[in-house]
């Protein structure tokens, strides 16, 4: 059992139904194209979360940025508890920012992980179409021998039939050949008119004939002896 009937009958335990082998094909092709569509959206949610975490953290240094300019000024002043309370705030929008950029990284990493399974599936997907056609062209082609096969076996018998009908014919040829120059024999022998037996032979079948001509012979054998 070749690669392609093995695929046939599964697929048709999927689908409870009986399907043909272009049917199969086309199905686990769009099966594999449906998967890397999968990943590419996939891969877009990656792409659309890292923006929105490079968008926080651009705020955040922003924010920092501002936190520590003012912090600079509340010290210069000798305004300490401003200065405290800012540096605090400080700390807390860093550590913010080091989670992002933890966050930023792992998408990062998902993505470049996510684009080599991406081009993996796009080139199953080309092997599978090729594949597909390769395999759609041998199933027309066994198809197609099958077809000659049959074609070819009914030949084999028509031929075997029409030798036997022509045997047949040669042999009743021969036989009414034999008859024939039994018959002239015994014309030339005057038989039929001595005997009377022309209207009767006429009118006989040829296996009644025949066996009438039959014993005429033998007379014409003992009559000589």
């Amino acid at each position: 059992m070749g690669i392609v009937e093995i695929i046939k009958i599964k697929f048709s335990k999927i689908t409870g139904k009986v399907v043909s082998t272009d049917e199969m094909l086309d199905y686990a092709f769009d099966e594999q194209r449906k998967n890397v569509k999968q990943a590419k959206l996939g891969m877009s949610e990656l792409v659309t979360a890292r923006k929105q975490f490079e968008k926080q953290r651009l705020m955040l240094i922003t924010e920092l940025d501002s936190h520590t300019d003012r912090a600079r000024r509340a010290n210069d002043r000798g305004d300490l508890v401003l200065a405290e309370k800012l540096i605090g705030k400080k700390i807390d929008l860093s550590a913010q920012i080091a989670g992002i950029d933890k966050d930023i990284a792992q998408t990062v990493k998902d993505e470049e992980t996510l684009m080599e399974k991406i081009s993996q599936l796009e080139t199953n997907l080309r092997s599978i179409r090729v594949r597909n056609e390769k395999l759609k062209t041998q199933s027309k082609v066994a198809e197609t021998r099958v077809k000659a096969n049959e074609i070819i076996t009914g030949m084999s018998k028509n031929q075997i039939e029409l030798s036997s009908m022509i045997d047949k014919t040669i042999d009743k040829t021969a036989e009414n050949d034999a008859r024939a120059d039994a018959l002239e024999e015994l014309a030339s022998n005057g038989v039929f008119i001595e005997t009377g037996f022309s209207t009767e032979m006429a009118e006989m079948d040829p296996e009644e004939r025949a066996q009438k001509i039959k014993d005429e012979l033998a007379k014409l054998s003992e009559e000589k002896e």
